[in-house]
């Protein structure tokens, strides 16, 4: 191969430019001409099936490659503590390149992921960021559960259980469920996530204190690539309305003023341990329900069971002005006719 003039005054300071730098050249018959020029991106692991926030992948190992498997691939770099990999020269000319990272967690679960770029490399990949998704093994099941209308808000803190026959399912309604394959607990977004599921029918429901969820049947196959499992449709459970008469209707008013505050978003609870994690940065758990206040700033909840319950407040005025607070106790009787009252005052 003849190089052109100026690939050739480049090539000897490109050789001393890799002896200094941390990245590796790996095996290509077919090596091509590299230009210097620095492209920058960061690498950023975020769980698609938990919809959890991306965080810097520390470590990861980046490739420079033809194809999307990084098999073979160009030269390898390693990504700095904040997830930031540098290039400092790429090939000449417009082939289509590919970016790969990968990146192997503490308990061993790997992340993967690529970019592609079409022609014209070095001017398309400056400041990428290259998403890595954990590659769960086995079957995976993704479960929302959701509350009742109106709303039908995402359930923090519900269990969600996967049975494999009916008998088993049927100890729901115990204190202790017993003969589960798996037990999760869904996250502020309602979400309990299940992997390395064997192939078969699962029974899932899900429990939130003294409620239940519907119960559903899913179908579990484990050979599904990373994109279809990626594409997969969750399983909705929706709470199932409750069966007692009681109310109790709460109120929430400015403090100075007296004013009701409208879409203030109040939780139920069954006790003042689980009403105290309204405090949580992560948010409430455990609640049996949530509605937000109306116009006149009320609240009511209904065919709730006798016994004692816990009101907690949570309101976003501003980005510097927010408010949680929780209640006096309230309790429903059975014999009960009117509402219990409960009046939570916000400075």
């Amino acid at each position: 191969m003849i190089i052109p003039m100026k690939k050739q005054l480049l090539l000897p300071a490109l050789f001393i430019l890799v002896a200094g730098c941390d990245f590796e050249f790996l095996p290509d018959y077919n090596l091509p001409v590299y230009e210097q020029e620095e492209i920058k991106g960061t690498a950023m692991l975020s769980d698609g099936f938990r919809e959890t926030n991306a965080v810097p992948a520390k470590e990861a190992v980046v490739f420079l490659s033809k194809n999307s498997t990084a098999n073979p691939s160009l030269y390898k770099i390693i990504a700095d503590k904040d997830g930031i990999f540098t290039f400092p020269f790429v090939p000449d000319g417009n082939d289509s390149l590919y970016l790969v990272g990968r990146f192997t967690d503490s308990s061993g679960l790997a992340y993967e992921g690529n970019l592609g770029f079409v022609g014209k490399f070095k001017e398309t990949a400056v400041d990428q960021i290259l998403t890595l998704n954990p590659i769960y093994p086995g079957g995976i099941l993704k479960v929302v559960v959701q509350g009742i209308e109106p709303g039908k808000q995402p359930v923090n803190g519900a269990d969600v259980y996967l049975f494999t026959n009916d008998e088993q399912a049927a100890s729901i309604n115990t204190a202790e469920p017993g003969g589960f394959v798996q037990k999760k607990t869904t996250n502020e977004k309602g979400i309990a996530f299940f992997n390395n599921l064997k192939p078969g029918n699962y029974i899932i429901i899900g429990k939130i204190s003294q409620r239940f969820t519907d119960q559903k049947v899913e179908n579990i196959s484990a050979t599904l690539t990373q994109v279809q499992k990626l594409a997969q449709s969750p399983t909705i459970l929706s709470l199932q309305p409750r069966t007692g008469n009681g109310r109790i209707r709460v109120i929430v008013r400015n403090k100075q003023t007296d004013e009701p505050l409208a879409k203030v978003h109040v939780y139920l609870f069954t006790s003042r341990v689980q009403a105290e994690t309204i405090y949580n940065d992560t948010g409430p758990n455990s609640y049996i329900d949530m509605i937000s206040t109306s116009a006149g700033g009320e609240a009511i909840f209904q065919n709730l069971n006798p016994g004692n319950y816990y009101a907690a407040i949570s309101a976003d005025f501003s980005e510097t002005q927010k408010k949680r607070q929780v209640g006096d106790p309230a309790t429903v009787q059975g014999n009960q006719t009117e509402p219990a009252q409960l009046t939570i005052l916000i400075p």
